[in-house]
């Protein structure tokens, strides 16, 4: 249990702003297993099943961050928790690692995906694709097991912490000698083999994805095309909104992300975008979701038609006792 000297106040517009983000996930992800789940036709099953995994890891790492609250410190570039959980912030930075590996597993999956529909044989391309691919899965096991190793260094930071005192030559806050509060360790081993992997398998992540979408683009703009007309402005439209809510993700991860990896660097005055930078992390989902469901032109028609059937039926019981007290009458 952490002591008073471990807590720090948040800000009131941050409190309001963390219950505004669950306000703006909720009826996002609602609406989305509706569709999917229940208003999905039959021919896109398997793709349902896999964007059904993908929106599952946003509600996860959101969910895990809302319990976490962790923020970034600056100057220092410590991360900082204030959740529910916050004691056991060591432990909740694995589980966000494993997380987000989750995340870019459900992404390359999608992408790959989408390249097997349109193609019926398998060209050089594809099998680049195919081997960065399996790149990327390799690496994963690796990830795991040095994600683990990692605890020992983030757990017991008394002595990097005061070495970061002398280095910046400026006092440590009180609530920062806490274990909800720790810093990356640059010169561990430990550490940076796991950079160096987690760093390896974005990049064949990235590739991986970004390979694929253009051998489905140049299927889809081929003469030999084997799908009629209709499906192949369908497949595009599905690509489309896959490559932008893959941008979103990076956007939304990797720009915070960069921002708290140069802050273990440089000396960046930032302290009012420190909870700024969790929650835009924190609704990388909810938002690459949103993006999804108006970008892909099915998804965005069922959601109307939802929505517009449940006005309805909800003006239609307005209506009914006022048709009762009429009748009576």
């Amino acid at each position: 249990m952490l002591n008073s000297t471990c807590r720090f106040e948040d800000p009131f517009h941050v409190t309001v702003t963390h219950y505004l983000c669950a306000l703006f996930s909720i009826p996002i992800y609602g609406i989305s297993y509706t569709i999917l789940l229940f208003k999905c036709p039959p021919h896109f099953y398997k793709y349902r099943n896999l964007l059904v995994i993908h929106i599952t890891s946003g509600v996860l790492l959101e969910a895990h961050m809302g319990l976490w609250r962790a923020k970034v410190t600056f100057p220092w570039g410590a991360l900082c928790a204030n959740g529910l959980l916050a004691e056991y912030s060591p432990n909740l930075f694995q589980l966000w690692n494993f997380l987000f590996q989750f995340t870019a597993f459900s992404t390359v999956t999608l992408f790959v995906h989408r390249m097997e529909i349109v193609n019926i044989g398998i060209t050089k391309c594809q099998k680049v694709v195919y081997f960065l691919r399996y790149a990327f899965y390799l690496n994963l096991p690796l990830l795991f097991v040095f994600n683990i190793f990692t605890y020992q260094d983030l757990s017991n930071q008394n002595g990097y912490k005061m070495k970061m005192e002398e280095a910046r030559n400026s006092k440590i806050p009180d609530f920062m000698w806490c274990s909800n509060c720790f810093f990356m360790i640059f010169d561990s081993w430990i550490f940076i083999i796991y950079y160096c992997l987690a760093y390896a398998a974005v990049l064949c992540a990235f590739l991986t994805g970004g390979l694929a979408a253009f051998v489905t683009i140049r299927s889809l703009n081929s003469i030999n095309i084997h799908l009629s007309e209709r499906s192949v402005r369908i497949q595009k439209n599905f690509l489309y909104s896959l490559v932008v809510a893959a941008f979103i993700h990076i956007a939304f991860i990797f720009i915070p992300l960069s921002i708290f990896f140069a802050a273990n660097f440089l000396f960046l005055e930032w302290s009012s975008l420190s909870h700024y930078l969790t929650f835009i992390v924190q609704e990388h989902g909810a938002a690459s979701t949103l993006v999804m469901l108006i970008t892909n032109t099915l998804l965005r028609k069922a959601a109307i038609q939802m929505c517009f059937s449940l006005f309805s039926s909800l003006r239609v019981r307005k209506d009914v006792p006022s048709i009762m007290i009429s009748y009576v009458a």
